[in-house]
């Protein structure tokens, strides 16, 4: 006897297998879409050090981080993480 106050929604008959089928590939799914980031995530982290190692080798990167700073200006930090130019 179920309650005036209580709602209750009938489950389907047979719905238990479909519920597990359906987190099986959930879980699947998540499972799948770790793998891709950290295997991404990777790559790129190889792929930057790749290159910064090969630009020091050349010794270019002095000259990229002096471009940086040149186009930036003559910046001054200020209180609260705010920059001003001077």
């Amino acid at each position: 006897m179920v309650s005036d106050n209580i709602a209750a929604i009938p489950l389907r008959a047979g719905s238990g297998p479909d519920d597990r089928a359906l987190a099986r590939v959930f879980t699947a799914y998540i499972v799948s879409a770790t793998i891709w980031l950290v295997f991404a995530t990777a790559v790129g982290l190889l792929d930057s050090f790749i290159r910064i190692s090969r630009r020091r080798r050349r010794g270019r990167l002095s000259a990229l981080t002096s471009d940086f700073t040149s186009q930036a200006g003559n910046v001054t930090p200020q209180c609260c993480g705010a920059a001003v130019a001077v």
